[in-house]
Parts: structure tokens; sequence; C-alpha cells
């Protein structure tokens, strides 16, 4: 008896330390793959803000690029970042990832919307707040690190919420900041028309939704031009946020405690919350990690651009950018860790 009780305190120690090491190990994981990431976007940021501060650039000159970047660029990715997708890899797991994938952005939304109400964001600057909390950066960001820390799978898995992101950006997204430009910045003033889903980035995700159910194959020279053109929507957008950081008012940005504020709540406490609600009803731990990391995901390097073409505050719209990628360093390996013991 002694023996046996011995054998299972052993077999339980060995257990725990085992949880701990791959809570450490995932944690390890995470912070490194999120630094390397977020340094590539940073230093992009720099280049940028040294670019206006020499005057190599003008302000004025974002204008045209914005332009490509939505019209052209943004659809080129999204289209690719489904055509490799293979529908028999995911069988099993692509209607809960697509429920989940809805649903949390529609949480998003909604959570957006009580933050707004909580913190009594300024009326001007709430419909932005909800694009930020929509057009988020599931891609170049979140993608890298479910990937380091929880194996190539979670590529697929990611895939449907890229497009997920991209389908609420291009509706409920671009029909708060029509409203914010008309003026109207109450929940009552959004107008959801036919006129607003016809923007580039929706008809793509439609196209794409489409294409990936269809079972077809995308040539590989059609695959290569849409990866390419796609390729520069992260590394063209940073580069103007660093030159709208360069005009603004820096002690402004970076001293605004409702951002801080909208991190706590919208990228770790809420997260956080979910992870703890799903984990008994979410067998599979690779749907659930992928469900939560991308609810954390900072605000997207295309917000800037958004926010320009729909006359908004693209100050904050360079603020949450800047801020919310940040707080990924120290949220990202948090959340992974939470995940491991649950």
């Amino acid at each position: 008896m002694q023996l046996r009780t011995a054998y299972t305190q052993r077999a339980s120690r060995s257990k725990h330390y085992a949880t701990i090491n791959a809570s450490e190990r995932f944690t390890v994981e995470a912070a490194q793959a999120a630094i390397s990431q977020l340094s590539v976007m940073f230093i992009l940021i720099l280049v940028g803000f040294f670019l206006r501060k020499l005057n190599y650039v003008t302000h004025e000159a974002t204008l045209p690029f914005n332009s490509l970047l939505i019209h052209v660029a943004l659809p080129c990715l999204i289209i690719a970042s489904v055509s490799k997708v293979h529908l028999e890899d995911v069988a099993s797991q692509l209607v809960p990832t697509f429920v989940l994938a809805f649903a949390e952005f529609l949480l998003l939304f909604i959570v957006a919307i009580l933050i707004n109400a909580v913190l009594k964001t300024p009326l001007t600057q709430r419909n932005l707040y909800v694009f930020m909390s929509l057009c988020t950066n599931t891609g170049f960001v979140v993608l890298p690190v479910l990937q380091a820390v929880y194996g190539d799978q979670t590529v697929m898995l990611s895939s449907i919420f890229v497009l997920m992101c991209n389908l609420f950006m291009g509706s409920l997204g671009i029909a708060a900041l029509e409203s914010a430009q008309k003026g109207q910045h109450k929940l009552t003033g959004f107008r959801i028309t036919w006129k607003t889903l016809w923007n580039a980035p929706l008809v793509a995700c439609v196209f794409a939704i489409v294409w990936m159910f269809s079972g077809l194959t995308m040539p590989d020279v059609a695959q290569s031009t849409l990866s390419l053109m796609g390729g520069i929507c992260t590394p063209v957008a940073m580069v103007i946020v660093g030159i709208v950081l360069a005009d603004s008012d820096l002690k402004a940005i970076f001293t605004d405690w409702r951002m801080y504020a909208y991190v706590v709540i919208r990228q770790l406490a809420i997260p956080a919350l979910l992870a703890v609600v799903l984990a008994p009803f979410v067998a599979d731990k690779l749907i659930l990690a992928t469900t939560i990391i991308m609810f954390a995901a900072p605000a997207g390097a295309m917000v800037q651009a958004f926010a320009q073409r729909y006359d908004q505050d693209i100050n904050l719209a360079a603020s949450g950018t800047v801020i919310t990628t940040l707080a990924c360093i120290p949220i990202f390996p948090a959340l992974i860790a939470l995940l491991s013991v649950l």
C-alpha cells in the first residue's frame, strides 16, 4: 500500500513537472516568435519615421499607397491566404473552427462597443475603436506565433480566422467607418448597404470562401502573383505608420490611458476568461489555442490606411497599431501558459 502510494506521488510529481516544463517551453517559444515578428514590424516603422523626418517623403505621398493597399494588395492577400488550404487536411476541424471564428469576431464587435461605453471613449473615436477590434493582425503576427508553438497544422486553422477577420472587417468594420465619415458615431447610425458591401476586401473574401470550398487548385503562377502582391501589405503599411508617427505628437499618442485600458481588456482579460470558459467544451486543443490567441491579436497594420481613407483619426490608428502590437510580447506567452494548464 505504501509502495503504491509512493509510486502515485512520484507519478503525480512527474506529471506536475512535465506540465511546468511544457508551460515554460511554450512561453519561451511564444515570446521568441512574437519578438521575432514584432522586431521586423518596428524596424519598418522606424524606416518610415526617419524617411519622413529626413524629408525623403511627404505625408501626402502616403495617399496613393493607401489606395494600392486597400484596393489591390489586401484583396490579393486575402485570396492567397486560403488558396493553399486543402479541405481534406482539416475536414474534422472545419465546422467547429468556422463556428468559433464567426462567433469570435461577432464577440469582438460587441466587446468593442462595450469598451467604448465603459471607457467613455470620445464619440468621434468610437467607430475607429470598433474597426480596430475587427481589423486585427491575424496573419503576420499571430499565425507565426501559433505555428512556432503548436506546429504547422495551425496554419490551416489560422487561415479560416484570417478569412473571417476580413469578412467582418469588410462588412461591419467598413460600415462603422462609413457611418463615422458621415458624422454618425452612435450604434444606431450603422448602416450596411449593398454599396457598403461592394468593397474590394469583402469581394475578395467571398471569392476566397467559394474557392476554398470548391476544392480547386490554383495555378502556381496565380498563387505566386497573389502572394507576392499581397506580401506588400504589412511592410508598406508599417512604413506608412512610421510616417504618420513622425508628424504626430508622440507624447500624446503614448500617454493615452484609454488605449492601455483597451489593451488590458480586449487582448488579455477577455481572452483569458474565454479560455477558461471554452476549455471544458472544446476538446481539440489546437482549435482552442487558435481561437484564444487570435482573439488577442493586435490591431492590423492596415488600420491606419482605412482610417485615412475614411477621414478618421490617423494618429489614434497609428497609436493603436503600435501599442497593441507591443503588448503582444507579454500577452501571448501569458495566454499560452494559461492554455497549457487548462
